[in-house]
């Protein structure tokens, strides 16, 4: 599970990124994260996962992250999470459960940004990718 997390993880910041030709804002690339459901714990990078994980879920914890997803946004026609979704679930499907749903984190009622002000984002959801142990033939 570890080599399809870390896959994940580097396709979400590379498509996130100013880089890969989308250029979505620093806000929408720090908000990246990724929530360990085994400890309960909230990382930003894949070295702070247990190897023992079980079920990890990543998102995006800013407000528009919907209207990036919808294509609404010119930097990102596609989305980020729609075609990252895709590729992980096209190469590790058979090994792992993989979802893309929306969902309203826990704890995101402030996000802070890159100016140091935060804005308020009550119940707004986003789209998670959840990734699982023990896929379809286990």
């Amino acid at each position: 599970m570890g080599e399809a997390i870390e896959a994940l993880w580097n396709d979400l910041v590379r498509r996130a990124s100013r880089g890969s030709g989308i250029g979505l804002d620093e806000d929408y690339l720090r908000s990246l994260t990724m929530f360990v459901a085994d400890t309960g714990a909230l990382v930003n990078a894949t070295s702070a996962i247990p190897a023992t994980a079980r079920e990890v879920h990543f998102f995006p914890n800013v407000p528009y992250a919907r209207k990036v997803e919808a294509g609404q946004s010119s930097k990102a026609r596609t989305g980020v999470f729609t075609p990252a979704y895709r590729k992980i679930k096209s190469e590790y499907g058979k090994s792992l459960r993989i979802f893309l749903d929306y969902t309203v984190p826990k704890g995101s009622a402030v996000v802070l940004r890159t100016n140091g002000k935060t804005a308020r984002r009550d119940g707004i959801p986003v789209p998670r990718i959840r990734m699982i142990q023990g896929g379809a033939f286990q």
